[in-house]
């Protein structure tokens, strides 16, 4: 009686754990929305202006060149850049 009890204790978490797996996979078709996005932003560039919190003037200049980007959660992305600013390369990762 003992063994069916945890015979099937171990079957039922055994399901449990491979349902809770198959739930947390990401479709299929987002994987290929993934990779279209992460190829789209390898090399981007974005260049333009901003201001600073406590200051209203206008920093022109600055460009960023984006070397790859990660999917770190369903809702996170780690993009990988370069930040030129006045004749600096500086390492910028944006998340």
């Amino acid at each position: 009686m003992l063994k069916k009890l945890l015979g099937g204790l171990l079957v039922f978490f055994a399901g449990m754990l491979l349902a809770a797996l198959w739930m947390r996979r990401v479709p299929p078709e987002q994987e290929v929305l993934d990779r279209q996005f992460q190829e789209m932003m390898r090399g981007a560039t974005l260049a333009g202006s901003s201001t600073r919190l406590n200051n209203d003037k206008v920093y022109t200049g600055e460009k960023y060149i984006i070397e790859s980007a990660t999917r770190l959660t369903a809702n996170t992305w780690l993009l990988k850049s370069r930040m030129q600013e006045g004749g600096h390369d500086i390492p910028l990762p944006i998340r």
